[in-house]
């Protein structure tokens, strides 16, 4: 007769015999699901892909730069671009042209104001300049003649660029119908025109010392400094 051995199972150890089996099943899920990941990540990672870079992409400010003349506007701050001498009453003096370019690249609008001080010649022993200030012969000496070369066309042509009628309702702050270098000087002179890069317009002038004048005015006079300012166009 043979020996069988008999094994005896209580409930504790069958209930460690039920985890051990559940742990299992869990163990070979994760293991399942870990491997299907790895597969389906190496799918994606196998799709074609291509990539481009472009460099040296700029970003850089624009330059308002203006410059006055004629002739050449080559240079920054030129020196003297009107020499009116010999001025007498009753002869009028001119044409003087004053130009303005814009070798920037940003359009802006231009605008121009106006100063002086006493520049006196040397006069003789019978008229000894001095004797009449800057302000008593700026407001002597008028503009006669102001065309504005609108559309930037470099001629005078067109019939709203006859300006002196316009200037003189802007500044003839005494109402006599005139327009003095000294009231010129009380304004700023706003172009609504803008000015585009490359672009250039200028200005004529002429000019025309009161008749009534007396001889203390010989040999006197002023230096007149003309600003352009050229400010960038808001649009």
């Amino acid at each position: 007769m043979q020996n069988v051995a008999i094994i005896k199972t209580g409930p504790r150890m069958l209930r460690r015999m039920v985890k051990a089996r559940v742990r299992k099943k869990i163990l070979s899920s994760l293991l399942t699901i870990g491997l299907v990941a790895i597969l389906i990540g190496g799918a994606t990672f196998a799709y074609f892909s291509d990539t481009e870079t472009s460099t040296n992409n700029l970003a850089q400010a624009g330059t308002l730069d203006l410059r006055m003349g004629p002739p050449a506007y080559e240079v920054d701050n030129p020196g003297a671009i009107i020499t009116a001498t010999n001025l007498a009453p009753c002869k009028e003096a001119g044409p003087y042209e004053i130009g303005f370019k814009n070798v920037g690249t940003l359009p802006g609008i231009l605008s121009i104001t106006i100063s002086y001080d006493d520049a006196d010649g040397t006069g003789t022993a019978e008229f000894r300049p001095g004797l009449v200030t800057a302000n008593a012969f700026a407001e002597k000496l008028y503009v006669t003649q102001a065309l504005y070369d609108r559309n930037q066309d470099g001629d005078y042509e067109d019939t709203n660029e006859d300006v002196l009628a316009d200037w003189k309702a802007y500044a003839d702050a005494n109402n006599d119908g005139k327009l003095s270098v000294h009231e010129m000087a009380l304004k700023t002179w706003t172009f609504t025109e803008s000015l585009g890069p490359g672009a250039s317009t200028k200005v004529q002038i002429k000019l025309h010392l009161n008749p009534d004048v007396g001889n203390d005015y010989q040999a006197e006079g002023i230096n007149v400094t003309i600003t352009g300012i050229l400010n960038q166009l808001n649009q």
